[in-house]
């Protein structure tokens, strides 16, 4: 079992994805209710806990073997280097005795000892602390994320703007949380003994004008840079709703950040998401859920019938459909019907055997009354679609499979009876075939 702190923000959601998809059990803790039926329904154990209560969360890591530790941000109206530590130090307690074997902890580039230094000097801490306990740790110390640039999607949209610390042309090491996720999530998949201090960053490095560009082409519209003067730091950050002594330690890193005290590492893991993509995805959050589905169309379509000669006698003798055995077999098809790739009367006998290696189909599950299939662009990505939709709680009748004729598909059944196929048809992408 995989326990994951922070599961419901940008780095742990994607490590608990990521886990689910690999058919990993583990348990995500939340301190929102409202959260627990999202991660029951992809699968995930839950437990509601607040960070704070030690002797809860040490029961909560008696259960599991490997730990995602990411502390959570504070409210930036608070001391935020205060209550970060204090998760930091209830964290640390509650691991003592709790039988976890291995650690995986989310840190940040710069991590480095200092008061007032906000996730520099907490981050710091928190490595000290596992090393410290002695369990087997890997930390990810990682760039600056690109989800900090969210906030200005709304200046960048109505004023044409963004704003930086930092010389529009001072490159910066970012990385998008996705992939930090997904980097996490394969440390946690390797054994015990293996550990280790990574730094992960994006393709490349980039400046605020390279977000402003990012927003340009996306938005359609001129953005440009507005760089803060170091004397506007403090009361912009007050402005925006950070205490003052947030609003200091924010101001601390920003010049360590800028004048390079910190540690460049020259071999960094590198994570595939650009800059661009990542804004790109901002934006057009619809254009992320068909990146997600990555559903090319609907390849086939059939009815299935437990009497097929007489269904034939309603779409062949009746509607005239130019449906023609599949040879060996009592499966009608065609394919020459407009507005439809593939149509079929598909035997129900048939469809039990596909499904599930037998004639006859179970007695317990709802018979069905028809076959839709959904064509992805790659054998891999009917694997990676059936391994997410098994994330968010659904089963298959069978993993993915490839038929005789050629097709890689995964097939389940829908709460209303029918069989939903993730499918790819090598004759459906002439464009690959030689």
């Amino acid at each position: 079992m995989d326990i994951i702190l922070g599961a419901n923000g940008h780095v742990g959601s994607q490590v608990a994805k990521n886990l689910l998809a690999h058919g990993e059990n583990i348990t995500v803790i939340t301190h929102d209710p409202q959260k627990k039926h999202d991660w029951d329904m992809r699968g995930a154990e839950v437990a509601v806990v607040d960070i704070h209560e030690t002797n809860s969360l040490s029961k909560i890591f008696r259960t599991g073997q490997k730990l995602f530790f990411l502390n959570p941000p504070a409210d930036p109206g608070s001391n935020t280097v205060l209550e970060e530590k204090l998760t930091v130090y209830s964290i640390l307690e509650a691991l003592k005795d709790s039988g976890i074997q291995k650690v995986i902890a989310e840190s940040t580039y710069g991590a480095q000892p200092g008061d007032g230094l906000g996730d520099l000097g907490v981050l710091h801490e928190m490595e000290q602390g596992l090393q410290d306990l002695g369990i087997p740790t890997s930390i990810v110390r990682a760039a600056y994320y690109m989800s900090n640039w969210d906030n200005f999607l709304e200046t960048a949209r109505t004023e044409g703007k963004i704003y930086s610390f930092y010389p529009a042309d001072f490159e910066l090491p970012m990385v998008a949380p996705a992939d930090i996720g997904k980097f996490a999530a394969e440390l946690l998949l390797e054994p015990v003994t293996s550990t280790g201090t990574y730094y992960i960053e994006g393709p490349r490095r980039y400046s605020a004008n390279d977000v402003a560009a990012a927003f340009s082409k996306t938005l359609n519209r001129t953005v440009r840079v507005e760089v803060l003067e170091s004397e506007a730091w403090l009361p912009w950050l007050k402005e925006m709703g950070y205490s003052h002594a947030a609003a200091k330690s924010i101001v601390a890193m920003a010049e360590i950040t800028l004048h390079g005290k910190y540690e460049n590492p020259t071999s960094p893991h590198r994570g595939s998401t650009t800059l661009q993509e990542y804004i790109t995805l901002l934006v057009n959050p619809d254009q992320r859920m068909q990146e997600q589905s990555k559903v090319k169309f609907i390849s086939s379509f059939s009815v299935i019938s437990a009497v097929p000669a007489e269904s034939r006698k309603l779409f062949v003798d009746a509607l005239g459909l130019p449906l023609k055995a599949h040879p060996g077999t009592e499966y009608y098809l065609s394919e020459k019907i407009d507005g439809c790739k593939h149509f079929g009367i598909w035997p129900l006998e048939d469809a039990a055997r596909a499904c599930f290696g037998q004639s006859q189909w179970p007695r317990e599950r709802l018979i069905p009354q028809s076959s839709i299939e959904f064509e992805v662009a790659s054998v891999e990505q009917v694997q990676a679609m059936a391994r997410e939709l098994e994330s968010q709680g659904l089963i298959f009748l069978h993993p993915a499979k490839t038929e005789p004729w050629g097709q890689t598909v995964a097939r389940l059944q829908s709460v209303d009876g029918n069989i939903v196929g993730i499918s790819y048809a090598p004759h459906l992408h002439p464009e690959k075939l030689s």
